[in-house]
């Protein structure tokens, strides 16, 4: 990632951050360059954060948080949805220095990844970068950078395992967090050879505090007979499978994940609720 924001005065603020895409238990690192403006200018500090957002509806003339479908600026007689955000990491770049007319100052930097569970980029959720700068006279400038952050550990093996060797593709449009319970949702097309029997598979992961990955495959049945689409309008065409998975489960004495063990793990439940339905 390579972009530039503009700020008032003229000043230019870039941010070059090494990987295009992030990691959950990675890092964050990288190079600020500040370019001056119109005028010189004393700055007392300059710092980064990286912040959290996610959608949260609301009730309208209260606090109450009633779920987090819809998108930012919603609004409908009694709700309202607005995008929420945290700081999850601040570090001061520089402190007290001259920001001179047109001149650049550069600031490399290196931080842990926030933690908080498997929040990944979704459409509606993610991270941003910002970076502000404060100038005497209480005046603050920020610049923010919207980071892509991916899928890691056993979360990155589980959904390459169901796409390279069982053949599922991503639908990237249905990825969504939920901060509340701290759940990512993952829905994968099947393959041709499998369309006849499925509509979809949704993952539904999270992770513990023993660092195990829990959750449900949620199997979307195709519709076949008549009593399966009166299923499927009060939403019983849906068979749900919990999963739990530790790294130690998926992984090789090599360090690689097992994705023979994975995707056994998926195809044995993709069969069983095939064979129970016509059973």
């Amino acid at each position: 990632m390579n972009t530039a924001v503009k700020l008032s005065g003229g000043i230019e603020v870039s941010a070059n951050v090494k990987d295009t895409g992030l990691w959950l238990q990675g890092a964050v690192n990288g190079e600020i360059v500040v370019i001056g403006g119109k005028t010189d200018l004393s700055v007392n500090n300059i710092t980064l954060k990286i912040r959290e957002y996610w959608p949260q509806t609301r009730r309208l003339g209260g606090n109450e948080v009633l779920g987090q479908e819809g998108l930012h600026g919603v609004f409908d007689d009694k709700r309202l949805t607005v995008r929420s955000n945290y700081t999850r990491r601040k570090v001061e770049l520089a402190s007290s220095f001259e920001l001179k007319r047109g001149a650049a100052r550069r600031f490399c930097f290196e931080t842990p990844f926030p933690q908080n569970g498997i929040s990944v980029t979704t459409r509606h959720s993610g991270w941003v970068m910002e970076v502000a700068l404060d100038i005497p006279g209480g005046e603050k400038l920020c610049a923010r950078f919207k980071l892509d952050v991916l899928p890691c550990g056993v979360t990155a093996a589980i959904l390459r395992t169901c796409e390279s060797v069982l053949g599922f593709v991503e639908n990237l449009e249905h990825r969504h967090w939920n901060f509340q319970a701290k759940e990512a949702r993952f829905r994968l097309m099947p393959p041709e050879r499998l369309r006849t029997e499925l509509d979809h598979l949704e993952m539904r992961l999270a992770r513990n505090k023993n660092d195990e990955l829990t959750g449900e495959m949620i199997f979307d049945l195709q519709e076949k007979k008549l009593g399966d689409y009166f299923r499927a309008l009060i939403n019983r065409d849906k068979v749900a499978v919990p999963l739990s998975l530790s790294r130690e489960q998926c992984t090789l004495p090599n360090g690689s994940f097992n994705t023979e063990a994975i995707a056994k793990l998926v195809r044995f439940a993709l069969e069983k609720v095939v064979k129970d339905r016509k059973g």
